[in-house]
């Protein structure tokens, strides 16, 4: 179905997994979150962790997409990997009640799919 001027969505699940279309290039583990550019510093916390709105499994546009794991991988080329900004939620699966997949486009013209794995 496709989205109709959706902000934001919630992927069901614990576990997700991001892959650009263009070249599979992407993430997957228990970790997916937006990352608003535009939110103030404040306290102890690191960058990254300053930057989080919104809950687990949150798909907004506006904030870039995190996924991955939130431990260092072994034997592993990578820990997670980081959109440019959503730009437009294109299409949004669900199954009964649940959100299984999000389409999404950035910033910079990359197609995105989001999935609860």
């Amino acid at each position: 179905m496709p989205a109709q001027n959706h902000k934001k969505v919630k992927l069901s699940g614990s576990r997700w997994s991001v892959e650009r279309t263009r070249d599979g290039a992407g993430d997957s583990g228990s970790m997916l979150l937006a990352l608003d550019p535009k939110k103030k510093f404040k306290g102890p916390l690191t960058h990254q962790e300053q930057l989080v709105v919104g809950e687990l499994g949150e798909i907004r546009v506006g904030c870039a997409v995190l996924v991955g794991s939130y431990m260092a991988r072994s034997y592993q080329h990578q820990d997670w990997w980081r959109t440019t900004l959503v730009k437009k939620i294109t299409r949004v699966v669900q199954k009964g009640k649940e959100v299984i997949e999000v389409r999404f486009k950035t910033v910079n013209g990359s197609d995105y799919i989001a999935r609860s794995v």
